[in-house]
């Protein structure tokens, strides 16, 4: 970039030399005229330079996230007690790019983090990565994806998952309150011990969800859930057990 703000240079002396020189070689020179020149000349030079600003801060914002980006796939091979940390601080990066749309798979964030300050994760893919222990506050994730991902011991609060596809997740001991699940597919994900409260399941497809707790529907009610249409499942009892979760099975009828 620097070589063409040198080129843009050169080129701006190298038209001015040749005006004036012009302006010499002209029977009908004055020094006004050389006044009027320079004023145009100056008035393009504002412009151009700016249009090469732009461009300039555009290109490197793109570079930057193609850097973040490659770097967060590279990390998808590391295990190590401090990859979590590495990942987190690209999003961060990311996030203050502008970025929205995150993709994290088969990632290990190996503790807790806070996703509270990225706000704005609309249409965001976590797919095989562990999350555990982590927590939403105030995010947009509607449009998200959320796939084979360990969401267990998490904390979601006033989060909006519109449209969003949270498939075959873990999400043991997870809390949700004011959450707007409008639409959103639960397919084969994990319900045991989780905490539902004051959520929206408007159109929420909650066929083939796995269940611990038999009486899963009726704690549902009692917490200020709303949207599902309760008389439409029917609970596919199971006694088999796997990591202490029994797998009961919600069922549309």
């Amino acid at each position: 970039m620097r070589t063409k703000k040198h080129l843009f240079i050169i080129l701006a002396i190298s038209v001015l030399l040749i005006l004036i020189i012009l302006d010499f070689l002209d029977s009908d020179f004055n020094f006004h005229d050389i006044l009027v020149e320079f004023h145009g000349l100056f008035f393009d030079l504002i412009v151009f330079g700016i249009i090469l600003t732009l461009y300039e801060n555009f290109d490197n914002k793109r570079s930057l996230i193609d850097y973040y980006n490659s770097l967060l796939v590279d990390l998808r091979e590391w295990k190590d007690s401090k990859n979590g940390e590495k990942i987190f601080r690209i999003l961060e990066e990311l996030n203050k790019l502008g970025v929205k749309k995150i993709s994290i798979s088969e990632s290990y964030l190996n503790s807790g983090f806070d996703f509270s300050e990225l706000s704005n994760l609309k249409g965001s893919l976590f797919k095989m990565t562990n999350l555990m222990n982590s927590k939403f506050i105030g995010n947009d994730l509607r449009d998200s994806t959320f796939v084979l991902t360990r969401l267990d011991k998490s904390h979601f609060e006033n989060i909006n998952f519109e449209n969003s596809r949270i498939s075959s997740c873990n999400m043991t001991n997870t809390e949700f309150t004011n959450v707007n699940f409008k639409n959103v597919i639960f397919t084969s994900s994990i319900f045991a011990n989780t905490k539902f409260k004051n959520c929206n399941f408007t159109n929420a497809d909650l066929n083939n969800v796995i269940v611990h707790e038999e009486n899963i529907l009726e704690i549902l009610k009692q917490n200020g859930n709303t949207g599902i249409e309760w008389n439409n499942y029917i609970i596919d009892k199971n006694e088999i057990s796997f990591n202490g979760i029994k797998q009961n099975t919600l069922k549309i009828k």
